[in-house]
């Protein structure tokens, strides 16, 4: 019972750890979608600013 218990845990940590990982990955995989967000916008004014 001792052994099947330290097994839960350990794997109740790695899940904890991946969690955190996905999250970091998730928020960067956000900050990035922001940056080409801010930059399509930014290019399109400049295609518009463009046609007489």
């Amino acid at each position: 019972m001792t052994s099947g218990n330290l097994a839960l845990e350990r794997a109740v940590r790695d899940q904890e750890t991946e969690i955190r990982a996905l999250t970091d990955k998730l928020a960067a995989a956000r900050e990035n979608n922001r940056f080409v967000d801010r930059r399509i916008a930014d290019l399109e004014t400049r295609v518009v600013d463009l046609q007489p």
